[in-house]
């Protein structure tokens, strides 16, 4: 199994970015819609800290480091050039899709940062693979650039 071309792909998906999000907090931004088809591929230049109730679908493309805090949902791709730090809270942090990380993941337990390659999610954060969310993308993609990626691996623990 070969792996993943990371910037390739990265390169592939800022190359085809319909919307930009400026560096920075955004609390309770909204953008797409994965059951209407509405998938977008939003491009952030810097780093991103997203917080509070939003809800996003489509691909991240993040050139800095992404931050997740409280309810916030993303169903779709998140490609992270830097690192990502994940905090839950109340009803959840979720994102069904996948996540490539170009850096590392940091866990936040206890207020104190915990560097991992192996995130462990507890309580009320996850990432679920969803390939129904991979699909709608790679369907909404096909149109204009051809197919931009395959899922050639992915492993359930």
């Amino acid at each position: 199994m070969e792996p993943v071309d990371f910037e390739g792909l990265f390169q592939q998906f800022k190359a085809a970015k319909t919307q930009d999000i400026a560096a920075g907090t955004h609390t309770n931004w909204t953008t797409g819609n994965l059951s209407a088809g509405d998938v977008p591929v939003t491009y952030c230049n810097g780093d991103l800290m997203l917080s509070g109730e939003g809800h996003s679908a489509g691909v991240l493309v993040v050139e800095g480091s992404l931050g997740c805090v409280g309810q916030y949902r993303h169903d779709g791709l998140v490609l992270v050039k830097g690192d990502v730090m994940v905090t839950g809270g109340g009803a959840g942090l979720h994102v069904y899709g996948s996540v490539l990380v170009g850096e590392s993941l940091t866990a936040v337990e206890n207020g104190t940062k915990i560097e991992t390659t192996d995130l462990t999610f507890a309580g009320t954060a996850d990432f679920v693979y969803s390939s129904e969310a991979l699909q709608a993308i790679k369907d909404s993609m096909a149109g204009s650039s051809g197919s931009a990626y395959a899922v050639v691996y992915y492993n359930v623990r």
